[in-house]
């Protein structure tokens, strides 16, 4: 993930322990910042209707 400023908390997160330290108001910020970066990773297909993954975000195939 690259840093950005939508995402200020998501990028500084780097653990399961750095989550569980959060308060309220970070945990709903963090899901927030999810949310965002979420909608950023996938598009809407404008013929379908259908949402569908950007590949140059997807991960090389294994073996090939």
């Amino acid at each position: 993930m690259f840093p950005n400023d939508k995402t200020p908390l998501l990028d500084k997160i780097k653990t399961p322990a750095e989550l569980r330290q959060l308060d309220r108001n970070s945990l709903r910020q963090l899901a927030d910042e999810l949310r965002k970066e979420t909608i950023s990773a996938v598009r809407q297909d404008q013929d379908t209707g259908r949402i569908a993954s950007i590949r140059s975000q997807q991960p090389p195939a294994i073996g090939g």
